[in-house]
């Protein structure tokens, strides 16, 4: 399972890749189950993106929200209690059996939107289960497992395409200091900085500093070592003749 935006607030593309070794039908009802995405928000019903991976000749299943479909094809349910989906096999359509094929490896992708506040990432549970309160001797349930979750760092955050992992980007660290407090001296000031995501020439990041009210500044600063500064002054450079140090 994986995602496409740890942003927080913002619109995140959900990837659940999953194969069984059973055929799963609609024969009973069956469902799987996808809980829970902590602190996402979406509507009831959410649009599916399917897929497969080297399906081949193999007709992909057609997933609903509900056992009678009245949701639509291709869509799921998004319990607003849990936070999680249910997919349902939709009914047969036109005496065409719907399933999901034994050892075909499904991908099922689905949008919600990130929570406003940072968080670690979710363990999403998946479970196939049916209606029928096991009561068929067709029927059977896959127990609930762990979603293998994408463990990967993207700018300085880390699991950051796992489940609900969510950042706000910020400055957690953000002090400012001088060197005089005299009138109508030169002045030194030292900022002091650290963001919880990573800030790159690459991405053309770009660092403001304002309402410096009363300073009269030349056209361009130079920025000076400090102790224990990490070398920032190479860091940074002057925005239109990228002359280091400015």
């Amino acid at each position: 399972i994986g995602q496409a935006s740890f942003f927080a607030k913002a619109q995140n593309l959900i990837s659940v890749t999953l194969k069984s070794n059973v055929d799963l039908t609609n024969t009973n009802g069956e469902l799987i189950s996808l809980c829970c995405f902590d602190n996402a928000v979406s509507t009831n019903i959410v649009q599916l993106d399917v897929s497969a991976v080297d399906a081949g000749t193999t007709v992909l299943p057609d997933l609903c929200s509900d056992v009678r479909a009245e949701g639509g094809r291709g869509t799921g349910f998004w319990n607003q209690v849990t936070s999680g989906v249910t997919l349902y096999l939709c009914p047969d359509v036109d005496a065409v059996e719907n399933k999901l094929t034994a050892g075909l490896q499904l991908v099922v992708r689905f949008s919600v939107t990130n929570p406003a506040a940072s968080q670690s990432l979710s363990v999403v549970l998946i479970q196939a289960d049916d209606a029928s309160t096991m009561a068929s001797t067709t029927s059977f349930l896959l127990p609930q497992v762990a979603l293998a979750p994408s463990l990967v760092t993207i700018l300085g955050v880390m699991n950051a395409m796992a489940p609900m992992r969510v950042v706000l980007p910020e400055m957690t660290t953000r002090a400012i200091g001088q060197q005089s407090l005299l009138a109508a001296l030169s002045n030194t000031l030292t900022i002091t900085l650290q963001a919880n995501v990573e800030l790159s020439g690459a991405d053309a990041s770009l660092l403001t500093i304002t309402n410096l009210t009363g300073a009269i500044l030349p056209a361009t600063v130079s920025l000076l070592p400090v102790t224990n500064g990490n070398e920032a002054e190479y860091l940074f450079c002057h925005p239109t003749t990228l002359t280091s140090r400015e």
